[in-house]
């Protein structure tokens, strides 16, 4: 009690800064204080005030607005990393909060008050839910935001062949430009190569025809050749004896002097010969 009679202990209750306990069967004050604890409660104020940031209470309320704020799926690439932030900053916010109601939970009689102030086991169910929607929040934004980066990816690599492909068909249509512009030069200069031929011919052509239809002067005639007689042959002067017929005379090997009659049998040549052997022989 204090020195003008009022309880002290309803009084910190009242202010929401203590809560009603029994201590053993001494539960004189008890009805009293718990009193003052529930209009602390109903009005909120001290451990049970709504705007005081470090209390439990508005610590778990401000983590489930958070996860409220997260959209579904963001709408463009720039909006995906503040949500995936978020969900990193409740998830790590909550395991904190969870690990402070279970440092309460089983701490000593310095949490006592805690533990009497909170329903504990009601935030915890809530802590629980906001540690898994942040884990899920935050899979599934991971999830999109790898998606985004493959897609990113992809398309890039595709914009990277399509500028390869119309590189090289540019490079292709200039060598093919360059090749015809080549080969037209080519022609062209075939065909004037042709002309100036042509022309050439033209021009020498009545010089010709005039030096074809021009007598030829002294100096351009030329000595015919003349063709000398062939000898005449030499004259046979006929006589008598000339006339006469000429028998050759037979030699030794033409007109051997045997009287044979029989087969002969020539040597290679016809010059000589030899009597046949007979069969008998």
């Amino acid at each position: 009690m204090s020195k003008n009679g009022s309880d002290v202990s309803t009084a910190i209750a009242d202010a929401g800064y203590g809560v009603a306990i029994k201590v053993g069967a001494n539960a004189r004050f008890y009805q009293q204080v718990k009193e003052g604890e529930d209009r602390a409660r109903k009005a909120a104020r001290g451990l049970f005030a709504d705007d005081v940031e470090c209390t439990l209470p508005v610590k778990l309320d401000a983590l489930e607005a958070q996860l409220g704020t997260l959209p579904t799926t963001p709408a463009a690439e720039a909006d995906l990393d503040i949500p995936l932030g978020v969900a990193a900053a409740v998830a790590a916010d909550a395991d904190a909060l969870s690990a402070t109601l279970a440092a309460i939970k089983d701490g000593g009689e310095a949490t006592r008050v805690w533990r009497l102030a909170y329903r504990l086991p009601d935030l915890e169910k809530r802590v629980a839910a906001v540690s898994r929607s942040a884990e899920r929040s935050h899979q599934k934004l991971s999830q999109e935001s790898t998606k985004r980066a493959k897609a990113a990816a992809a398309a890039r690599k595709k914009t990277e062949v399509e500028e390869a492909a119309r590189k090289k068909r540019a490079a292709e249509e200039a060598a093919t430009k360059k090749r015809a512009e080549r080969e037209a030069a080519e022609k062209a200069s075939r065909e004037s190569e042709s002309r100036r031929r042509e022309a050439r011919q033209r021009e020498m052509a009545p010089r010709t025809t005039t030096w074809k239809n021009t007598p030829p002067t002294t100096q351009q005639r030329r000595p015919t050749p003349t063709t000398r007689p062939a000898p005449a042959p030499p004259r046979t002067t006929h006589t008598k004896s000339s006339q006469r017929k000429v028998t050759p005379k037979r030699t030794s090997e033409q007109a051997p002097k045997t009287k044979y009659t029989g087969p002969r049998c020539y040597a290679p040549g016809g010059k000589t010969w030899k009597p046949c052997p007979s069969k008998g022989g």
